[in-house]
């Protein structure tokens, strides 16, 4: 019998506090597709429908040395969705 690899999906994205899109929206569409989700932060938001009031962009080495490192394995066929990347600053 073949044992499967489950579809993996990296997610590197700001976080939306209301949930309709970012991080959350990503990890609800994988799901959706039956695809394993993973996430990498690069922003944290203050928003709501009406716009966004604050952002707190992840320190890019962070993000690079810890949140991508810890989030992606090589040799998996993974996918890697980036959104709102360009947020990330210089520590």
């Amino acid at each position: 019998m073949r044992t499967s690899i489950p579809v993996s999906a990296l997610t590197i994205a700001g976080s939306d506090s209301d949930g309709g899109a970012g991080i959350q929206a990503n990890l609800k569409t994988f799901a959706a597709h039956r695809v394993h989700g993973r996430s990498a932060i690069a922003a944290l938001t203050a928003q709501h429908i009406r716009g966004v009031i604050a952002v707190h962009a992840t320190a890019l080495e962070f993000l690079v040395t810890r949140g991508l490192q810890s989030g992606y394995q090589p040799g998996r066929g993974d996918i890697v969705v980036l959104d709102h990347f360009g947020a990330a600053r210089p520590a």
